[in-house]
């Protein structure tokens, strides 16, 4: 049985470049225990027949003790990213690397992420695509990190997140001038169904 429930797993990154002389997008995708990667050949099918990029994701993994907790990539990460880039880089299928796709991306945007969720690796990868990254405390409420953060017409970021921010974390994003809006969340034992469809 295959997984993929759209973007709580596949998300996008603003960058256009070229694998063999075809357009991609790059997207960061995810695998856990409700997150497979087999679903990408399916996707890219569709995106060819529709003239659209394909995805090429970067896979990010969960720190292997919360495999079942962060079962989606929003559960653990959520981003907001600048302007699209195009990038004229063709690169060679078959010598592609992450390192060759980080060496072309131009490092932007907030990361926000519930703090030891995912790997050594994968924060390692994190750190080298957004320009801040806020790793949020999940202790009063496990899916801190789900989140929805986009710009407002002036272009300030704005913040909706879970009235159990921590104080700290909230400062953090002050500084960075997000306007955080906190929403009473009613659960207590992490209530995807009630603060994902928020």
């Amino acid at each position: 049985q295959e997984y993929f429930e759209g973007v709580a797993n596949l998300k996008v990154l603003p960058m256009i470049f070229k694998i063999d002389g075809d357009d991609h997008q790059l997207a960061l995708s995810y695998e856990s225990s409700r997150a497979e990667l087999n679903y990408l050949k399916e996707v890219n099918h569709w995106q060819k027949k529709l003239g659209l990029p394909q995805y090429h994701a970067i896979k990010l993994m969960p720190n292997s003790r919360f495999r079942n907790h962060y079962y989606h990539q929003d559960c653990a990460i959520n981003f907001l990213s600048d302007n699209e880039q195009i990038s004229e880089v063709n690169l060679d299928r078959k010598k592609i690397t992450v390192t060759k796709i980080l060496d072309i991306y131009k490092k932007n945007g907030i990361c926000l992420i519930a703090k030891h969720s995912l790997d050594r690796y994968s924060m390692k990868v994190i750190h080298n695509i957004f320009s801040h990254v806020i790793e949020l405390n999940p202790e009063n409420d496990p899916l801190i990190a789900n989140v929805v953060i986009t710009k407002n017409n002036s272009g300030q970021p704005v913040l909706l997140i879970s009235d159990k921010v921590t104080k700290e974390n909230e400062s953090e994003l002050n500084e960075l001038g997000v306007n955080v809006i906190k929403k009473h969340n009613f659960s207590f034992g992490g209530g995807g169904s009630f603060q994902c469809m928020t």
